[in-house]
């Protein structure tokens, strides 16, 4: 819950984890959780380098029950 400048009350949700298609951007060269460390700690250190990606990387995931 925040609180606006009138005093008003709000609920937010704030959900902090990445979303599952990050495992594939850092696969294919985009490391997303080192470039938001580094925007917050260090800017001056992302290069254009870190933002290409290798086209055609794919992935594919299933759900698979396992009972013992």
């Amino acid at each position: 819950m925040i609180r606006d400048a009138a005093g008003r009350l709000a609920f937010v949700e704030i959900n902090p984890r990445y979303g599952t298609g990050v495992s594939l951007s850092i696969h294919a060269g985009v490391d997303f959780p080192r470039l938001q460390w580094l925007s917050a700690r260090a800017p001056e250190a992302i290069t254009p380098a870190m933002l290409r990606f290798r086209p055609g990387v794919g992935m594919i995931r299933y759900w698979e029950e396992i009972y013992t």
